[in-house]
C-alpha cells in the first residue's frame, strides 16, 4: 500500500508486527495437533519482531503461550526454548508475575522432555511459587503435578508420590488434572514394578479422562497401561493399549510418544520372543528420535535392541551394541542405565564364558554407584549387580588347580 510522505515508519512497523502475530494467535489457539510447518515458520518470524517491542508484549505472550504445547507435541526443543527464554526475560522486565509463572511452566516441560530434569525441577518449583502467591489453584496444581512427574524420574518417588497427592487434594476437583495424578502414581508403581497397582491407577487415569478432550493424556494412559499388562504377563491386553495409543497419538502428529509407545509394544514382543517384530518396532521409533535429536531416547532403544540380541543368542552383536550404549550413557551422565547396561554387557560375556571380562565389567557397574552409596533408590541395582558378580566368580575355573 502506498504510505503518505513523513510518515512515521517505526510507528507502522509496531502497528504491522502486532497485526502480524494477532491472526496467528488465533490460528493458534483454534488449531489441535501439531502446527503445521507453515504456521511455524510464520510464528518463529512474528515472534522474533514482535519479541523486540515491550507494548507488544501481552500478544507475545500470548502467541508464546498458545504455540507452547503444540511446539513440544511436535518434538521442537533446542529451536523452541530460546524463543521461551527470550519471553520469560522479557515477562519478569514487565511485571508479569502469571506470564512469568506461565512461562516457567512451559520451560520446565520442556527442560524434562530434554532430560534437563535439575532445570526442569528449578522452573516448576518457581511456577508453583508464583502461582500461590496468585492464589491460583488451578494452575498451581498443573504446576505441582508436572514437578511430581519430574521428581518421578529422579526416583525421588516418596516426593513424588507427596506432590501427586498434593495436587489431587486441591479444590476445586478437576478430572482432567486427577487423571494426571494417578499417571504419576502409575508410573512410581511401574518403576517399582509394583504391576497392579500400576494397572490400578492408569485405570483409573483412563475413567477420568472419558470426561475430557484430552486425547493425548488419553494415548499416554493406554500406552501405560500396556507397560502395565505387559508387567502382568498379559500380553494380548498390552498389545491392545499399545495399538489404541498409537492409533490416537497418530491422530494428533504426537511424533515423539508415537515412538515411546512403539518402544514399549517392541518391549513386549521381547517378552513374547517374537523378536523380529521387536526389533522392527524399535527401528521405527529410533528413526523418529534421531530426526527429533533426543540422545537420551536414542541410546535407550540401543539398550533395547542389545537385549532383543542377548535374548536371541547373539552375544556378540549384544556385546557390540551395549559396549556403544555404555559410552552414550555415560556422556549422557544417566547412571541407573548406565549400571544397567554396564550390568547387561557383563551376562553376554558371562554367556561367552570369558569370566575374567565379565568380573571386571561388573566392579566397573558398582564402582559406578559407589560415589552414590547413600542413594537408597539404587539398592535394587546395587543388589543385582553384586549377584552377578558372585555368578561370575563362582563360574570361574579355579585358579589354583
Amino acid at each position: 500500500m502506498a504510505l503518505a510522505a513523513g510518515a512515521d515508519y517505526p510507528a507502522l512497523f509496531r502497528v504491522y508486527v502486532q497485526q502480524s502475530a494477532r491472526p496467528l494467535l488465533r490460528r493458534a489457539q483454534a488449531s489441535s495437533g501439531a502446527p503445521t510447518e507453515q504456521m511455524r515458520q510464520q510464528a518463529w518470524h512474528a515472534l522474533s519482531y514482535s519479541l523486540k517491542l515491550p507494548e507488544g508484549w501481552p500478544d507475545s505472550r500470548d502467541l508464546l503461550l498458545a504455540l507452547a504445547p503444540k511446539m513440544e507435541q511436535a518434538g521442537h526443543r533446542d529451536d523452541w526454548m530460546p524463543f521461551l527464554q527470550q519471553g520469560l526475560a522479557i515477562s519478569r522486565e514487565v511485571g508479569d508475575a502469571r506470564g512469568t509463572a506461565a512461562l516457567l511452566f512451559q520451560m520446565g516441560l520442556l527442560q524434562q522432555r530434554q532430560s534437563q530434569l535439575q532445570a526442569a525441577r528449578q522452573s516448576l518449583s518457581e511456577s508453583v511459587a508464583i502461582y500461590e502467591r496468585l492464589d491460583d489453584h488451578v494452575e498451581m496444581r498443573r504446576s505441582f503435578n508436572r514437578l511430581a512427574f519430574v521428581a518421578r524420574l529422579e526416583r525421588r518417588f516418596d516426593e513424588a508420590r507427596e506432590l501427586a497427592q498434593t495436587a489431587l487434594s486441591i479444590a476445586p476437583f478437576d478430572p482432567h488434572e486427577a487423571a494426571y495424578s494417578h499417571l504419576v502414581l502409575g508410573a512410581i508403581a511401574t518403576d517399582n514394578q509394583a504391576w497392579q497397582r500400576a494397572r490400578e491407577c492408569f485405570e483409573q487415569s483412563l475413567a477420568l479422562l472419558s470426561a475430557t478432550d484430552d486425547v493425548r493424556l488419553r494415548a499416554w494412559s493406554h500406552s501405560n497401561l500396556g507397560i502395565a499388562f505387559s508387567g502382568i504377563g498379559r500380553y494380548p491386553d498390552a498389545i491392545y493399549h499399545f495399538q489404541q495409543a498409537i492409533i490416537l497419538l497418530a491422530e494428533i502428529q504426537d511424533s515423539l510418544y508415537l515412538a515411546n509407545t512403539r518402544v514399549n509394544l517392541g518391549n513386549t514382543y521381547v517378552a513374547m520372543a517374537e523378536y523380529e517384530s521387536a526389533l522392527a518396532h524399535f527401528q521405527a521409533a529410533e528413526d523418529i528420535f534421531r530426526r527429533l535429536q533426543d540422545k537420551v531416547r536414542i541410546a535407550a532403544i540401543e539398550a533395547n535392541r542389545g537385549f532383543a540380541f542377548q535374548k536371541m543368542g547373539r552375544l556378540r552383536d549384544a556385546q557390540a551394541v551395549y559396549e556403544r550404549n555404555v559410552l552414550a550413557w555415560r556422556a549422557l551422565d544417566q547412571l541407573p542405565y548406565l549400571v544397567n547396561t554396564l550390568d547387561n554387557l557383563g551376562e553376554v560375556l558371562l554367556a561367552q564364558g570369558a569370566w575374567g571380562q565379565a568380573q571386571g565389567v561388573f566392579e566397573s557397574a558398582l564402582q559406578e554407584l559407589h560415589a552414590k552409596a547413600t542413594d537408597a533408590s539404587l539398592d535394587a541395582l546395587r543388589d543385582m549387580v553384586n549377584a552377578h558378580l558372585q555368578e561370575a566368580k563362582n563360574q570361574a575355573p579355579d585358579q589354583g588347580a
